[in-house]
């Protein structure tokens, strides 16, 4: 097995500057930036937007891939006929690619990481296929049972505990464990076209080898001001402390600051989100021009 850890994640052209922020914030926590490396899962991406990531990754210290995705697809004869995001389906390719490595995480763009993210590697038991943090909704009381999330969980996805259910921002797979049956089923299942994409199925697929990390690695944006009581007893004491001091926030749904600004925000969360949005851009106008010019561009000065 490879000694590095991947950290993959999936994006268009519309997530780019999100996704360099989520990486920043990564490398910005990370005890040891030697021991992680970025890969990212695309169908569509230009050419020159691909260097320019490359080059904006490498101005923070680290490496990133690209994987296109379009030969996996047509090799899986996969058939998007409802013309759901492609990008939605892709952390299910992960133990199919990914085979010569341990542990790969995989990470969603609107994310604001605040934390070493080499601990979840380390707390996952050997013995779990995959781990991830329960699903704010599903254990915010007040919903009760909107949408019969619940009947559909134990019925469909065979989970005993609904409240179980992991939110797919954040997967850590174990690959050391992973079988073959379980790479194929992960794609088998894409036909089901069963709701919330590839969240369902790799609840369903791993339902037996489940590992839940505490909510601060993953916690909605959106309950940041909520009472704790109004979540299920187990974590109520888990989402207090991660209000003050989330390890990862997760701007999910209607939360997003790009869609939703706020000038006079004192959240800190906002804050720190600020100024990495402020960091990533200025190396995006740093490194732009070299990647349209090339080398011209600095030798030209010397004319």
């Amino acid at each position: 097995m490879m000694s590095a850890f991947p950290i993959v994640i999936s994006f268009d052209k519309k997530y780019v500057i999100p996704a360099l922020i989520t990486i920043k914030s990564i490398l910005n926590t990370c005890s040891d930036t030697s021991k992680i490396e970025f890969f990212v899962l695309y169908k569509h991406l230009d050419k020159t937007l691909i260097q320019l990531v490359e080059r904006v990754v490498f101005s923070f210290g680290s490496v990133i891939s690209f994987i296109d995705c379009s030969s996996f697809l047509e090799k899986q004869r996969f058939s998007n006929n409802e013309n759901r995001p492609l990008e939605t389906y892709f952390p299910l390719f992960i133990p199919t690619l990914f085979k010569d490595f341990s542990r790969v995480l995989s990470i969603d763009v609107d994310v604001l990481v605040r934390d070493d993210i080499l601990k979840i590697i380390q707390e996952l038991p050997s013995d779990k296929k995959i781990g991830g943090v329960r699903c704010m909704i599903r254990n915010y009381r007040k919903y009760d049972d909107y949408g019969d999330f619940n009947k559909f969980s134990r019925n469909m996805l065979g989970l005993a505990d609904p409240c179980r259910y992991i939110n797919s921002g954040l997967v850590l797979f174990n690959m050391d464990i992973i079988t073959e049956s379980d790479s194929s089923y992960c794609i088998e299942c894409i036909n089901k076209k069963w709701p919330f994409y590839d969240e369902s199925i790799l609840n369903h697929v791993f339902r037996d080898s489940l590992y839940n990390f505490e909510q601060c690695w993953n916690f909605y944006a959106e309950y940041v001001d909520t009472n704790h009581l109004d979540f299920e007893l187990n974590i109520q004491q888990q989402v207090k402390e991660a209000q003050d001091n989330a390890s990862i926030f997760h701007f999910v749904a209607d939360t997003k600051p790009w869609d939703h600004p706020d000038p006079e925000t004192t959240s800190k969360y906002r804050l720190e989100y600020r100024e990495l949005v402020a960091s990533v851009k200025e190396e995006i106008r740093q490194s732009l021009p070299k990647v349209i010019c090339g080398f011209m561009w600095s030798k030209i000065d010397k004319a």
